[in-house]
């Protein structure tokens, strides 16, 4: 979509940050979570590896990202937990 409009690589990018958020946003809201609730949860509490998997799967978000704006800890650590959720 962005790259059939032929924009700049930096514009598909902020496209790209600005959906992931959108989507991290509704997901804390879904699971009545806030701010304060991603630093007090432990890094793989059930409803973050929830929203890192949903937003795996609705936008691709890298777990590197996830994994940053969910206080998860490393990325790896992200992949393995969305994985098994994903297979379950």
């Amino acid at each position: 979509r962005a790259l059939e409009l032929d924009l700049p690589r930096t514009e598909i990018c902020a496209l790209k940050v600005a959906r992931w958020g959108a989507v991290f946003e509704d997901a804390l809201r879904r699971h009545g979570k806030d701010g304060s609730d991603l630093v007090q949860a432990p890094k793989c509490a059930p409803w973050k590896v929830e929203i890192a998997l949903s937003l795996r799967k609705e936008t691709g978000a890298p777990y590197r990202w996830s994994s940053e704006s969910l206080g998860m800890g490393s990325p790896n650590s992200v992949r393995v937990a969305v994985g098994r959720l994903a297979n379950m």
